[in-house]
Protein backbone atom coordinates (compact mmCIF):
# COMPACT_ATOMS: atom_id res chain seq x y z
CA UNK A 1 0.00 0.00 0.00
CA UNK A 2 1.51 3.31 -1.01
CA UNK A 3 1.74 6.34 1.29
CA UNK A 4 -1.29 8.15 -0.15
CA UNK A 5 -3.58 5.12 0.09
CA UNK A 6 -2.40 4.45 3.61
CA UNK A 7 -3.11 8.05 4.63
CA UNK A 8 -6.56 7.94 3.03
CA UNK A 9 -7.32 4.63 4.77
CA UNK A 10 -6.24 5.99 8.17
CA UNK A 11 -8.32 9.16 7.64
CA UNK A 12 -11.37 7.10 6.65
CA UNK A 13 -11.01 4.87 9.75
CA UNK A 14 -10.68 7.89 12.04
CA UNK A 15 -13.77 9.46 10.49
CA UNK A 16 -15.81 6.29 10.97
CA UNK A 17 -14.66 5.93 14.58
CA UNK A 18 -15.58 9.53 15.38
CA UNK A 19 -19.04 9.04 13.86
CA UNK A 20 -19.58 5.92 15.96
CA UNK A 21 -18.41 7.73 19.09
CA UNK A 22 -20.84 10.61 18.44
CA UNK A 23 -23.89 8.37 18.09
CA UNK A 24 -25.85 8.50 21.34
CA UNK A 25 -29.34 8.71 22.68
CA UNK A 26 -30.38 12.19 23.76
CA UNK A 27 -33.20 12.55 26.31
CA UNK A 28 -35.46 15.55 25.71
CA UNK A 29 -37.58 16.04 28.82
CA UNK A 30 -41.06 17.54 28.72
CA UNK A 31 -40.07 19.27 31.97
CA UNK A 32 -37.69 18.66 34.87
CA UNK A 33 -39.69 20.36 37.62
CA UNK A 34 -43.23 19.94 38.91
CA UNK A 35 -45.28 21.83 41.47
CA UNK A 36 -48.00 19.67 43.01
CA UNK A 37 -49.44 22.86 44.49
CA UNK A 38 -51.32 22.96 47.77
CA UNK A 39 -53.37 20.04 48.98
CA UNK A 40 -54.87 18.67 52.17
CA UNK A 41 -53.19 15.77 53.95
CA UNK A 42 -56.49 13.87 53.61
CA UNK A 43 -55.84 13.67 49.84
CA UNK A 44 -53.07 11.20 50.74
CA UNK A 45 -51.58 10.59 47.26
CA UNK A 46 -50.70 12.86 44.34
CA UNK A 47 -49.27 11.75 41.00
CA UNK A 48 -47.52 13.28 38.01
CA UNK A 49 -45.86 11.88 34.90
CA UNK A 50 -42.87 13.37 33.11
CA UNK A 51 -42.47 12.43 29.47
CA UNK A 52 -39.11 11.98 27.75
CA UNK A 53 -38.32 11.57 24.05
CA UNK A 54 -35.15 10.08 22.63
CA UNK A 55 -34.10 12.77 20.14
CA UNK A 56 -30.67 11.23 19.59
CA UNK A 57 -29.45 8.83 16.95
CA UNK A 58 -28.87 5.81 19.18
CA UNK A 59 -30.79 3.81 21.80
CA UNK A 60 -31.51 5.19 25.28
CA UNK A 61 -32.80 3.43 28.38
CA UNK A 62 -33.96 4.55 31.83
CA UNK A 63 -32.19 2.10 34.14
CA UNK A 64 -33.34 3.35 37.53
CA UNK A 65 -35.20 6.16 39.28
CA UNK A 66 -34.21 7.00 42.82
CA UNK A 67 -35.79 9.37 45.32
CA UNK A 68 -34.27 10.67 48.51
CA UNK A 69 -37.42 10.24 50.56
CA UNK A 70 -39.44 7.17 51.43
CA UNK A 71 -42.95 8.43 50.74
CA UNK A 72 -42.43 8.44 46.98
CA UNK A 73 -42.77 5.64 44.48
CA UNK A 74 -41.45 6.05 40.95
CA UNK A 75 -42.51 3.99 37.96
CA UNK A 76 -40.78 4.35 34.62
CA UNK A 77 -40.69 3.06 31.07
CA UNK A 78 -38.79 -0.22 30.98
CA UNK A 79 -36.81 -1.32 27.99
CA UNK A 80 -34.96 0.44 25.22
CA UNK A 81 -36.17 3.69 23.66
CA UNK A 82 -35.02 3.85 20.06
CA UNK A 83 -34.54 7.25 18.39
CA UNK A 84 -37.93 8.98 18.20
CA UNK A 85 -39.49 6.80 20.93
CA UNK A 86 -41.02 8.31 24.05
CA UNK A 87 -41.13 7.10 27.63
CA UNK A 88 -42.16 8.48 30.99
CA UNK A 89 -41.39 8.63 34.67
CA UNK A 90 -44.43 8.61 36.97
CA UNK A 91 -44.06 9.91 40.51
CA UNK A 92 -46.56 8.95 43.23
CA UNK A 93 -46.21 10.89 46.48
CA UNK A 94 -48.07 9.70 49.60
CA UNK A 95 -48.56 12.29 52.33
CA UNK A 96 -48.55 9.56 54.97
CA UNK A 97 -48.16 10.87 58.52
CA UNK A 98 -46.81 14.34 57.76
CA UNK A 99 -48.28 16.90 60.13
CA UNK A 100 -49.48 19.95 58.20
CA UNK A 101 -48.78 22.72 57.43
CA UNK A 102 -45.56 21.93 55.61
CA UNK A 103 -43.75 23.13 52.47
CA UNK A 104 -41.82 20.36 50.74
CA UNK A 105 -39.03 20.45 48.11
CA UNK A 106 -37.69 17.13 46.86
CA UNK A 107 -35.57 15.72 44.06
CA UNK A 108 -35.54 12.44 42.19
CA UNK A 109 -32.58 11.11 40.23
CA UNK A 110 -33.16 9.49 36.83
CA UNK A 111 -30.35 7.19 35.70
CA UNK A 112 -29.89 6.60 31.97
CA UNK A 113 -27.94 4.19 29.80
CA UNK A 114 -26.84 5.50 26.42
CA UNK A 115 -26.35 9.17 27.32
CA UNK A 116 -23.46 10.37 29.48
CA UNK A 117 -24.14 13.03 32.12
CA UNK A 118 -21.78 14.74 34.50
CA UNK A 119 -23.11 12.86 37.53
CA UNK A 120 -24.60 9.84 35.75
CA UNK A 121 -28.20 10.94 36.39
CA UNK A 122 -30.73 13.69 35.66
CA UNK A 123 -32.33 15.63 38.52
CA UNK A 124 -36.06 16.37 38.58
CA UNK A 125 -37.34 18.76 41.26
CA UNK A 126 -40.73 18.67 42.95
CA UNK A 127 -42.43 20.94 45.45
CA UNK A 128 -45.75 21.13 47.24
CA UNK A 129 -47.53 22.44 50.30
CA UNK A 130 -49.67 20.34 52.60
CA UNK A 131 -52.32 22.20 54.60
Amino acid sequence: MNGRMHSAWVLWCMLMMSMIAMAQGVPTWQRTTHDFGTFRDSLKTVTTAIKVENTGDSALMITRVQSNWGCTVAEYTRGVMQPGDTGSVTINYSAGNIAPPVHVFRMIEIFLKGYPTKFGWYPCLFRWQIV
